[in-house]
Formats: structure tokens, C-alpha cells, sequence
């Protein structure tokens, strides 16, 4: 019996009658960004650091304005004035974005000054004043006079700072006659370096010399400043004994 021409073809799997038909299955790569010219890539990239600039410019920016608000506050009293509280986190972050943490700090107004620096604390001073740290950890800063007599200098001021040991938390009056020093008839209650603080002014020594006295009550310790003057206190005398002691700062 002759086989049926109409009868359909067996066609394997994976294949279309008529004709075959490959399957690639070889990964395309992606299309590369294509430039007409050198010049349109330079653009591209030219274009690309521009916008890093512009984010870097304005990181820093940020910073210098968060620092410049802090050092208006701080270094005018405007917290103390105004009834506005600094947060020690808001402090700290200042602080961190400048890098204050180092061996120097920057103040207006005190570009030609010294830096003294221990720790327990750090100031500034002018650049003709002496240093004499003494045993016991009194640290002395010494301006003298221009004019000698005989071989030496004429004192003008010093400013001594130091502590005075409480173990005990005793008043500050109480640890200060046990150290001979007075607090006067007058003393006055003060934040000084963002610590609370007594000054007093016009104390006659035994001497017949006037000191000036700030005292903080920290831990287990009282730190003094005590300004002596050996000398007519001139206006530029005492401002710059002033900017001394506005530029005190703890470091406990």
C-alpha cells in the first residue's frame, strides 16, 4: 500500500518547518556611551567634577557658617545675654567640623598672640608676656615694664593660675581662707569659660599690692586667677588682662 503523501513531516523540537532557526544565547553587552568628538567626552567630564565641586563648596560652607555662629555667641556672651543655651552636642559638633582639637585655637583679635596650654587648661597671651610654670602646677604669666632699675625689669602685672585641693566639696570662701586668700567684701557670681564662677576686685594684700581674683569650684578642686598689679594700671594694661582671661577654656 503506497505511503500518504499528505501526511505531515515529523519535525524534531526546536526547530520551524521550512527553515532552521538558531537560538544565540550569548550575552550582549551593554552599548558604551558614545561621543561624536574628544571634545563632547571632555564636556562629559568636565561636567561630572563640576557638580562634585559644587556639593564639596557646599559641605564647606555649611561648616564655616555653624562655626562662625558659634564664635559670635560665644566669644560675644550673646548665650549669656540673650537666655540662650549651647548644647554640649552642638558645641562638640562645632568643634569636630573645625578640627579645634589641636595644639592651637583661632580667636579674633588675638592673631599675634601665644598660646599656653596644659591639662587643665589653655589661654592666650601676648607675645612680649613671660612664662613661669612653678612647682605645685601654679602656672605665672608675667608683662613687664620697659623702664629697669638697676639689672632688672619692673614687674607691670602677673596672672597666676592654679587649684587649690577640696577633697572635702568645702564652700569656695572656706578653701580660700584655708589658702589665705579673701574673696573680698563684694564678690560676684559669674559664668566664666562656660563655668560658674566668683570674682572679686580691688582686694588689698598684705603687700599694699591690688589683686583681682576669679575663682571656679570644680571637681574636687578650686581653680583661681589671680591678677596682680605691680604698677599704674593703664587702659591697655587692663584690657589686655582682660582678653587673657576671655580666652581661658578648660580642657576637663
Amino acid at each position: 500500500m503506497e505511503e500518504n503523501k499528505n501526511q505531515k513531516e515529523k519535525v524534531p523540537l526546536g526547530y520551524f518547518r521550512g527553515y532552521k532557526k538558531e537560538i544565540d544565547n550569548t550575552p550582549k553587552k551593554e552599548a558604551e556611551v558614545q561621543y561624536e568628538s574628544a571634545s563632547d567626552k571632555k564636556k562629559y567630564n568636565s561636567s561630572n567634577l563640576m557638580i562634585w565641586i559644587t556639593i564639596l563648596a557646599v559641605i564647606i560652607t555649611s561648616a564655616l557658617l555653624l562655626w562662625a555662629v558659634y564664635l559670635v555667641i560665644h566669644v560675644s556672651h550673646l548665650s549669656t545675654l540673650a537666655g540662650i543655651t549651647l548644647t554640649e552636642d552642638t558645641k562638640k559638633a562645632a568643634s569636630e567640623i573645625m578640627n579645634k582639637k589641636t595644639d592651637d585655637y583661632a580667636l579674633a583679635g588675638y592673631e599675634d598672640w601665644q598660646t599656653y596650654k596644659n591639662n587643665i587648661f589653655e589661654l592666650k597671651y601676648p607675645a612680649d608676656w613671660t612664662v613661669e610654670e612653678k612647682t605645685g602646677g601654679e602656672v605665672v604669666f608675667k608683662k613687664f615694664n620697659k623702664k629697669t632699675y638697676g639689672y632688672f625689669d619692673s614687674l607691670a602685672v602677673t596672672m597666676a593660675y592654679g587649684e587649690f585641693d577640696n577633697q572635702n566639696n568645702l564652700p569656695v570662701e572656706q578653701v580660700l581662707k584655708e589658702n589665705h586668700r579673701s574673696l573680698g567684701k563684694n564678690p560676684i557670681e559669674k559664668t566664666l569659660a562656660e563655668k560658674n564662677a566668683l570674682q572679686t576686685e580691688g582686694v588689698i594684700l598684705d603687700s599694699g599690692l591690688t589683686m583681682d581674683g576669679i575663682y571656679w569650684s570644680l571637681d574636687k578642686k578650686v581653680f583661681y586667677a589671680e591678677t596682680t598689679f605691680y604698677d599704674k594700671q593703664t587702659e591697655s594694661l587692663k584690657a589686655d588682662c582682660q582678653k587673657v582671661t576671655d580666652s581661658l577654656k578648660f580642657l576637663q
